[in-house]
């Protein structure tokens, strides 16, 4: 596509949150304790040791402690269809989630920190909509709060030490979930994916490196924090999201503008389908998941709200619904299941 995404672009005012195209925003710092081992390479009693040093530091009113060595794997798959541990994390089964037990009343943040992931902590903080300035925030008093207690590895040419070189420096990373039908049913988003690779900007599925692409859902991230600040690393990516919001939103008035009768029966024919089928897979859910959000994006009647429209990624997902209902472990069932709750949530809408 012609969007040139150079970083010196100015920015441009958020339109609350810019939820029309933003599902949620993460920083993630990655910090090691001094004089240990990464965790790849600690034994059982190691990875103990390190798990135990850093919960001391957090205050069991206010956070819960979650031992992946003691759920079951549909328990851990549930935290990564929550984004809130790593698929290897998961897989590994044998560190720690530290997760705050409410998320921040006035921005929605909610702060939870991987032990032993591929470093000794993975501090998140996830908000709602696009906030960097909240979630960099919540990350960093609790960075603040750590430090307070532990000595974190740090050289003074290198920044902080952190298995994978990547990052180094100040070891951070910014990553927004994006929602762009407009862009992926124009045929333009190829386009623009490689667009983004040349910024520096990695893009991946909606779980994180490895992950496959879902639906519509596309997530965006710094690819390396060496060399830059925090807050060099700041503007140059609110400044890449900012046109990639502008262009989905571009792309969006064209589609209404040029195929606007196409574009609403696409959007009513899957809610149709949400409506009465009576089996909904996990790929049909993303079809429907993206004609929802953009019935509401256009003005669409009697769509659901973007909060209650993001609820259903996570809540219909398989792990999710085999907590809910043992009987959903099997798939056929599974998606009667899905197909049931969907219906519910939409008939109150």
């Amino acid at each position: 596509m012609s969007d040139n995404f150079d970083s010196k672009e100015q920015n441009t005012n958020s339109n609350k949150k810019d939820s029309d195209v933003v599902i949620s925003t993460r920083v993630r710092l990655a910090r090691n304790l001094e004089n240990t081992p990464f965790p790849q390479r600690l034994d059982k009693a190691g990875k103990a040791s390190v798990i135990e040093k850093i919960r001391a530091v957090f205050n069991p009113d206010k956070f819960s402690f979650i031992d992946f060595s003691k759920l079951s794997e549909i328990e851990r798959l549930s935290y990564v269809e929550s984004h809130l541990s790593s698929p290897d994390f998961a897989q590994a089964a044998d560190g720690m989630l530290i997760e705050a037990k409410n998320a921040d009343s006035a921005s929605g943040v909610k702060l939870s920190v991987m032990v032993n992931e591929e470093d000794h902590m993975r501090i998140q903080a996830i908000v709602p909509g696009f906030d960097i300035a909240s979630a960099y925030e919540a990350a960093g008093k609790a960075d603040d709060m750590i430090s307070e207690k532990l000595t974190i590895a740090f050289d003074e040419k290198l920044g902080y030490l952190t298995a994978c070189p990547t990052n180094l420096g100040c070891a951070f990373r910014i990553s927004a979930m994006l929602h762009l039908p407009s862009l992926t049913m124009s045929g333009k988003i190829n386009s623009l994916i490689d667009a983004i690779d040349k910024t520096g900007c990695l893009i991946r599925g909606i779980y994180g490196e490895g992950s496959e692409a879902w639906g519509m859902l596309y997530q965006i991230s710094n690819r390396s924090s060496a060399g830059r600040s925090e807050s060099e690393i700041i503007t140059w990516f609110e400044n890449i999201a900012r046109r990639i919001i502008e262009s989905e939103r571009r792309e969006r008035t064209s589609l209404i503008k040029h195929t606007q009768a196409a574009t609403e029966d696409r959007i009513y024919r899957a809610l149709g389908t949400a409506k009465f089928a009576r089996r909904i897979s996990s790929a049909e859910l993303s079809d429907i998941y993206s004609c929802i959000r953009m019935g509401r994006e256009i003005g669409l009647d009697n769509m659901c709200s973007y909060a209650e429209a993001d609820k259903l990624i996570t809540n219909l997902m398989p792990a999710h619904l085999a907590l809910a209902d043992r009987e959903a472990e099997r798939p056929s069932v599974r998606d009667s299941i899905r197909a049931d709750k969907l219906r519910d949530v939409l008939n109150q809408s």
